[in-house]
């Protein structure tokens, strides 16, 4: 059985060429960590909560587990109280839900969660 390897976000240095993320009604800027819905409304996200959607958008419908998530985005490589990962993912999900998008981010239970496209 083949392992599947964790597709981590893209180095900062690509990251800067790639200024603005376009999906569906909204467009991300990478550079300001913000939100910008089609009717002109900018939702400012915070660095983790940034990191974390950063991690599921460039792994599309790829299910991530919580220990893969923490760490990514918070560098663990012992397990953690995982309160601070869903904290932070009700957060994002309220600030998508803003922007017109209430299920991009599926809590697959038992499993980890997935960015649906």
């Amino acid at each position: 059985m083949k392992t599947l390897t964790p597709v981590r976000p893209p180095s900062s240095q690509n990251f800067q060429e790639d200024k603005f993320w376009y999906f569906q009604n909204f467009i991300i800027n990478s550079s300001s960590h913000e939100i910008i819905t089609k009717n002109q409304i900018i939702i400012r996200l915070r660095k983790k909560e940034f990191e974390l959607l950063q991690c599921l958008y460039f792994n599309p419908n790829r299910l991530i587990n919580k220990q893969e998530l923490l760490e990514l985005v918070w560098n663990y490589d012992l397990y953690i109280n995982t309160n601070t990962l869903e904290v932070h993912l009700c957060k994002l999900r309220n600030k998508l839900k803003k922007a017109g998008h209430k299920n991009l981010i599926e809590t697959i239970h038992g499993a980890g969660y997935r960015f649906n496209f």
